[in-house]
């Protein structure tokens, strides 16, 4: 799900994405599901490629990215989320 070129806030893609396909289908599919990304927030460089989706975001009042370490281990970088709930 490696879908960088998603603005979360909007749900929109940008006009510059590759594979524009790919990142369709994973909006029509979390539309699907009625699943909202919680995450607005980049994880990866300029990107948000780690989503928290939700069936109830109104129980989520906030969602920040809360590193565990800053050690990157081969191409991942370890962190976690603190959610606050309503």
């Amino acid at each position: 799900m490696n879908r960088g070129h998603i603005d979360w806030t909007t749900t929109t893609i940008s006009s510059g994405a590759n594979e524009r396909k790919a990142h369709n289908e994973l909006l029509n599919l979390l539309d699907e599901h009625s699943l909202t990304n919680t995450q607005y927030q980049s994880t990866r460089e300029d990107k948000n490629l780690d989503l928290q989706l939700t069936t109830r975001p109104s129980l989520i009042k906030n969602c920040e990215n809360q590193l565990t370490f800053d050690k990157v281990v081969t191409d991942y970088v370890m962190f976690g989320f603190l959610w606050t709930m309503v």
